[in-house]
């Protein structure tokens, strides 16, 4: 958590430590809070990396949780504050997880992004979260089996990661793009059940019922996301769960089919 390249003072070390203490509280508020506090650092020390990689990890965790209250600019903050950590510090794990959050979650640059975690995972073999971000990026990439083993060895790393929802739900989006719906309905009720408020398992859990002809369950599920995010619309994901062209039309079908509107 901290620039490798220069030692922090206590004051930068306790402002670290109370950023990542709002990102694995993984609320709207936290990681708004965070964010926020992430800025200030990065402006009273632009020299560091600390705040620039915090501002671009806390702004990809409000995009792709739905958080962005104007994504388009969150996006473009994520990416230019991950390049500008990248420029005052190229030996820390967490820049380069951040840099593959940017390039394969919000961007779709696969083998840049993939790149990134292994990057990452080098500088440190036992980090769940490059592991983590990776399995989830390859599921992005259609890359199915890849993905689940990821997922799979990071869980096993760290498995009362506060974050686990997110492992949990890159291994619903594999198993959908295999198109086992059993499986993905699984991993989708395992992530809802760690974070209720999160968007992606839901939307993948009705989009598996449907798909299993279990409409009654699958509109109950689709009535329970619209509750959550009343202006919900296929075209408002905050990003795309499934993202290979086949399964991706199945996904978009089967939500339209029980209610979710285009």
């Amino acid at each position: 958590m901290v620039d490798r390249t220069n030692a922090p003072s206590l004051a930068m070390w306790s402002a670290t430590k109370r950023i990542w203490k709002k990102l694995y509280g993984l609320t709207r508020e936290s990681l708004i809070e965070g964010l926020e506090l992430s800025r200030e650092l990065a402006n009273e020390h632009p020299n560091s990396a600390e705040g620039h990689k915090l501002v671009s990890i806390l702004a990809s965790h409000c995009t792709y949780m739905g958080y962005a209250s104007e994504p388009k600019a969150m996006k473009a903050e994520a990416e230019r504050s991950i390049y500008m950590a990248l420029d005052r510090a190229d030996n820390d794990e967490h820049i380069f997880w951040g840099l593959g959050l940017v390039l394969g979650f919000l961007q779709d640059r696969f083998d840049e992004a993939d790149a990134a975690f292994r990057r990452a995972i080098e500088i440190n073999p036992n980090f769940s979260l490059g592991y983590g971000g990776r399995g989830h990026m390859l599921a992005y990439a259609g890359r199915a089996r890849e993905s689940i083993a990821q997922s799979e060895y990071a869980i096993r790393l760290n498995p009362k990661d506060p974050s686990i929802f997110f492992r949990y739900s890159a291994l619903a989006i594999a198993y959908f793009t295999e198109g086992d719906y059993d499986q993905s309905l699984k991993w989708a009720r395992l992530a809802i059940e760690r974070k209720p408020s999160y968007w992606m398992p839901h939307a993948l859990l009705t989009a598996s019922l449907a798909l299993l002809e279990r409409r009654e369950h699958a509109r109950s599920s689709a009535q329970i996301l619209r509750q959550l995010f009343p202006n919900i619309t296929l075209s408002t994901l905050p990003i795309e769960p499934v993202r290979p062209l086949e399964p991706k039309r199945k996904f978009y079908e089967a939500l339209l089919s029980v209610g979710i509107p285009n």
